[in-house]
């Protein structure tokens, strides 16, 4: 009698033992990958929210020149942009987080870029001091590129 019940025992535990295994191996493969990818959502959506906060905040109309052109949203521009002020890269990536990706020109400038959902930001740096930015709508294609300077300012 005793042989028989403690085979039947070490049956169950090994039954058991291969449905936590067979639950753990359904929620790696089901379960996890659909996390990443809500997880990959919900990082591009508050970084497309940042680019257009960043954008709203530091891209501003000069009054004092008069020109019309499209923006990166489609709509008419009566004064061209210019930069509010000249942040350095710490500023700017502490604004909009880690860029998507980054590069460097001859001169040593720096090129950090950030994609959202539907808006990129192109930022350009000078001896560390932002002096242009690029803010485009991605399924257009067109957007602005705005310098410290509004006199630089250009729509495509």
């Amino acid at each position: 009698m005793l042989s028989s019940t403690s085979g039947a025992a070490w049956t169950r535990i090994v039954i058991i033992q291969l449905v936590i295994i067979a639950a753990l191996a359904a929620f790696l493969t089901l379960y996890l990958p659909g996390m990443t990818k809500r997880k990959a959502a919900a990082q591009a959506s508050d970084r497309e929210r940042r680019i257009q906060l960043f954008a709203k905040n530091m891209l501003v109309q000069d009054p004092s020149r008069q020109v019309s052109a499209t923006g990166a949203d489609g709509e008419i521009l009566s004064h061209p942009q210019k930069l509010l002020q000249r942040e350095s890269v710490d500023e700017v990536q502490q604004a909009l987080g880690a860029p998507t990706a980054e590069n460097a020109d001859v001169n040593s400038g720096q090129h950090l870029i950030w994609t959202g959902t539907r808006h990129q930001l192109q930022a350009a740096f000078n001896k560390g001091l932002l002096y242009n930015v690029m803010y485009s709508d991605m399924a257009s294609g067109h957007g602005v590129s705005v310098f410290e300077s509004s006199l630089y300012w250009q729509a495509y």
